[in-house]
């Protein structure tokens, strides 16, 4: 049954010499949002560029047994028997006084930020400063000091932000490429803003 995420990527894929297969049973995780499809097609994109850039075939291919196993591993990770906290306590989805947050704390420094941006101490502060404050509110002041926090949204207003506003602030020129036009007289094809060529 292909996915989604896989489907909208194919016809990209197929229109390159260097598409790499992709084979296997599609069966470890369901829910709404396709997560196995878009692992499979984030491996099988990344394995078809590397491929082009090389110019010439390297004999990859994308089982999906082994996406799931990368991907997935940390679900049977054991240390001493136990499974490890996957996020650190100040990591996840919290209440606010309207909504809810996803907020990143897995580093020490980011768990610092979080922290000085609402002045706290620890969980139990940081809780009852998100219950009075909204989550954009709390997200605004994270973000701004230097912290990672995301509100929530409702699924449509999410696809707008996430169609009509840039995923990172641009300020000049940040891409790792020249400006240079597209070639229009040699196969190309845009990885991360580049133009490259097989040649």
């Amino acid at each position: 049954m292909p996915s989604e995420p896989l489907t909208a990527l194919n016809p990209l894929l197929g229109t390159m010499q260097w598409t790499v297969p992709l084979f296997g049973p599609r069966r470890w995780w369901s829910g709404p949002l396709d997560v196995e499809g878009l692992a499979l097609a984030s491996v099988r994109a990344a394995a078809t560029a590397a491929t082009a850039l090389a110019g010439e075939p390297l004999g990859l291919e994308v089982d999906a047994a082994h996406v799931f196993g990368a991907f997935g591993s940390i679900d049977f990770l054991r240390v001493d028997g136990r499974r490890p906290a996957g996020f650190a306590p100040l990591s996840g989805f919290f209440p606010t006084g309207e909504g809810w947050i996803r907020l990143h704390a897995n580093y020490p420094h980011h768990e610092a930020a979080l922290l000085r941006a609402l002045s706290v101490t620890g969980e139990d502060q940081l809780r009852d400063a998100l219950h009075r404050i909204s989550a954009r509110g709390a997200e605004k002041a994270i973000r701004a000091g230097g912290g990672i926090a995301a509100a929530v949204r409702p699924r449509m207003t999410g696809a707008r932000a996430a169609r009509d506003e840039p995923w990172t602030p641009r300020t000049g020129s940040t891409s790792p490429c020249p400006p240079t036009p597209r070639p229009t007289d040699e196969p190309v094809w845009r990885v991360y803003g580049c133009w490259i060529s097989p040649g």
